[in-house]
């Protein structure tokens, strides 16, 4: 699939770029939205280690790295601000018809303990809503942040633990580490597009001239084609880093054409070619690469055992219902004090899915839930809906609304919630929200690129179905049967 282009001499300063605005909903969908997930990656940031592409535009002082590598910069937070603005202009309508209503009780945010993710949720927060205070605490203490926050007026920001049972939201993956690891080596060991990608001689011709440029050992000639071309994904996001900001990134390459260059001493083609290189690296993390010219499985695809839990988490904010719902069994909401709800663990303890009920008067009106996290956790989700992304850019994002409207509980289930699925690849780099699209979810065995899927909305209870339903851990051989054959 390809990429999009990358403007000759880079990207424009933010304020010169053209407004990233969203469609409003329009009155017909505000009258019937009723949630809004919102799940984010966060704004651009610093590098995590000193670099040679950037070196010309940051310090070189190790305590400068020690307390700041990775952070979010003003500039990432100027965006997901920004983001925030535009999302309540586009919901304005929606909340308008509950006044008195909505307010700070019917927001809710949730956050990876990083700081760039920590970061950009309060950032999406002042532009989502200015005018409320945040209260942040951990999501081992649902229940006594959602009370304070309530009796303050304020919105909760729930944070994510560092252990792996703690930090399953936006981190599952990490209680597989092992298992995880090797099956990531195997599902990059046969990606056809990897390995088309290490036979193509311009391909290896611009790891050459990002080694010479970069001293990037990750690129080193030394090592197997394979290590390099996974070794480029860090450069691309220098790169990005440094394009986004307005750095140099790359030093010029000796007998490069000054009017060719984009990002120092690369040309637009080459610079097009890294980021095919750092895509197909990222598409590998949890979807499956597929096996010879077989169209990616879903089975085969590791997004359950990293995201399963994110999804369910979802599945069960976008239900209308919550605020009636009390089930103490595992992996459901749970009822506790002063209205919050706490998501119950595999064992039934309550770790923590906060829902702000104000009262019950206020159960039509809309609420809103922003989940602040990274692109590998974007890059989970989607092997779990079973599509394929086109990017995911500096504070890409999908968007799930839930509406209630006449027959939206899809044929032979009458009237239900309906699902609105949407996703910004790279809202600063020019990609819009575009139509909502309906995921394969379990009618498919393949993974489907997303400009592939249908236009529309899907039944509330067929995802949440989809996200009960328990998986085996992922399949390694392939499948029976004659699979489609894939593009590569």
């Amino acid at each position: 699939r390809p990429m999009p282009p990358v403007a000759a001499g880079g990207l424009a300063p933010v304020g010169e770029r053209p407004a990233m605005e969203l469609p409003p909903l329009g009155a017909h969908a505000a009258r019937s939205l009723r949630r809004v997930v919102l799940v984010h990656r966060h704004g651009v940031r610093l590098p995590t280690k000193p670099t040679p592409p950037l070196e010309a535009s940051l310090p070189h002082d190790p305590a400068f790295w020690s307390a700041s590598a990775g952070h979010l910069t003003p500039r990432g937070a100027s965006q997901l601000r920004r983001l925030g603005a535009e999302m309540r202009r586009r919901y304005d309508e929606a909340w308008r018809l509950h006044p008195g209503l909505v307010g700070s009780a019917h927001v809710a945010a949730y956050s990876s303990l990083v700081q760039r993710a920590m970061h950009s949720a309060w950032a999406f927060l002042e532009g989502f809503v200015p005018e409320a205070p945040v209260f942040t605490g951990s999501l081992t203490d649902a229940d006594g942040l959602a009370g304070r926050a309530a009796r303050a007026g304020a919105v909760p920001l729930f944070l994510e633990g560092t252990a792996p049972q703690e930090a399953r939201l936006f981190h599952g993956w990490w209680e597989t580490a092992v298992e995880y690891r090797e099956w990531l080596r195997a599902n990059q060991g046969r990606s056809a597009r990897l390995r088309a990608l290490s036979e193509d001689g311009k391909c290896m011709a611009l790891l050459d001239k990002l080694h010479a440029l970069t001293h990037e050992p990750k690129v080193s000639p030394r090592l197997p084609a394979l290590k390099r071309l996974l070794g480029a994904r860090r450069l691309d996001t220098l790169a990005l880093i440094g394009e986004v900001h307005g750095m140099p990134t790359f030093a010029s390459a000796p007998g490069a054409s000054p009017d060719a260059e984009v990002s120092g001493g690369l040309t637009a083609e080459e610079r097009h070619l890294l980021a095919r290189i750092s895509h197909e690296a990222k598409r590998c993390w949890f979807n499956d690469s597929g096996v010879g010219e077989e169209l990616p499985s879903a089975e085969r695809s590791y997004g359950w055992r990293a995201a399963g839990h994110l999804v369910r988490f979802i599945s069960r904010l976008l239900d209308p219902a919550i605020g009636d719902l009390q089930v103490a069994s595992a992996d459901k909401l749970v009822a506790v004090p002063r209205g919050a709800y706490q998501l119950a663990d595999d064992r039934g303890d309550a770790m923590a899915s906060p829902d702000l009920t104000a009262a019950s008067t206020a159960s039509a009106a809309p609420r809103f839930f922003e989940l602040s996290c990274h692109d590998r956790t974007l890059a989970a989700l989607a092997a779990v809906l079973g599509v394929d992304l086109p990017a995911y850019g500096f504070a890409s994002h999908f968007v799930f609304e839930c509406h209630e409207i006449e027959g939206g509980g899809g044929p032979g289930n009458g009237d239900g919630p309906l699902v609105r699925l949407y996703y910004n690849s790279d809202p600063f780099r020019g990609s819009t929200l575009g139509e909502c699209r309906i995921p394969p979810l379990s009618r498919s065995r393949w993974i489907v690129a997303w400009e592939d899927l249908p236009q529309g909305g899907f039944p509330l209870a067929e995802f949440a179905a989809h996200c009960q339903h328990e998986r085996a851990p992922p399949m390694l051989p392939p499948p029976a049967g004659g699979p489609p054959r894939a593009r590569l």
